[in-house]
């Protein structure tokens, strides 16, 4: 494994499940994984704008963090060469860890999703074998960010890339409690009172305040919200270009919309100030450059 000797937290990423599985005790049922088409088309595009160039179907793509299965299903019902990885088998004995009911998974399918020991976080997949590797929300579940990188570094092909959308520590609303400014759910009497006030998340409907403050408390131990400064750090020596790109220029949300409009007036720079702070998400792309070498 290429990151040998690369030094790593005290706090591996087996924290993630042992706080998901406390997290899931009398919780309600799961609700059933959305529709993939916008997420991987997001991630697609988010890989042509930074690559300039579009994937073919020859071109190994790898989910990474990917649940159910859902997205690899869509990428490999669309002709991709796509395989998908995650700590849990949430496609199979762990999937009631999971929080959504996923899709109908063929052979086919289920023979491309494998799980990586969080102990040792190699990907099962030869040095630079990868055109692309992308997560959705699973970054923020990460405590170790060195290793990761590390291996994505090494299966990642030379002009490769690696894209991670996932909330960051300042949103409006902490994406997985559903309670208002993120920042402040470290204070037990800020979660407190919001329970109190009635808040919830989906599967927390018709639990006591008490049982919900309990269930942020446990929830909020699955994640992990650091700085970008931190995450660059993570990623020095890799032989990776790490940077986190414009969301706007991506999205075809309401924002981006906005922003490509306030492009075309010529207002595209005040607007990019004033929208940029309404993304509850972040993007990192790590880029092995076509003269990398990987680490030995």
């Amino acid at each position: 494994m290429s990151n040998s000797g690369l030094s790593t937290s005290t706090t591996t990423n087996t924290k993630y499940i042992e706080a998901v599985r406390e997290y899931e005790k009398g919780l309600s049922k799961p609700l059933r994984d959305g529709p993939m088409a916008e997420r991987c088309m997001f991630f697609l595009r988010a890989y042509s704008h930074v690559s300039e160039r579009h994937l073919s179907s020859e071109d190994r793509i790898v989910d990474f963090g990917c649940g159910s299965g859902s997205a690899t299903k869509w990428l490999i019902e669309h002709g991709y060469c796509a395989d998908g990885v995650d700590i849990l088998e949430y496609w199979g004995r762990d999937s009631h860890l999971l929080g959504e009911v996923g899709p109908e998974l063929s052979g086919r399918v289920r023979a491309r999703l494998h799980i990586v020991d969080p102990l040792k976080n190699e990907l099962p997949f030869p040095d630079s074998s990868i055109a692309f590797l992308f997560s959705d929300q699973t970054l923020e579940h990460v405590f170790d960010y060195r290793p990761v990188f590390a291996e994505q570094a090494r299966v990642l092909k030379p002009g490769g890339v690696a894209i991670h959308r996932f909330p960051h520590g300042l949103t409006i609303v902490e994406p997985h409690t559903n309670v208002p400014l993120a920042p402040l759910t470290k204070i037990p009497l800020y979660l407190a009172m919001w329970a109190l006030l009635g808040r919830r998340n989906e599967r927390q409907v018709g639990l006591s305040w008490r049982d919900t403050f309990d269930s942020n408390r446990r929830l909020l131990g699955t994640t992990n919200y650091v700085s970008p400064r931190v995450i660059i750090q993570a990623t020095t020596g890799l032989g990776l270009d790490a940077w986190f790109e414009d969301l706007l220029c991506i999205s075809q949300g309401r924002a981006g919309r906005l922003y490509r409009s306030a492009v075309s007036a010529g207002v595209g720079g005040i607007a990019k100030i004033i929208l940029s702070h309404s993304q509850d998400n972040r993007l990192l792309v790590l880029a092995k450059p076509f003269d990398s070498c990987a680490l030995k």
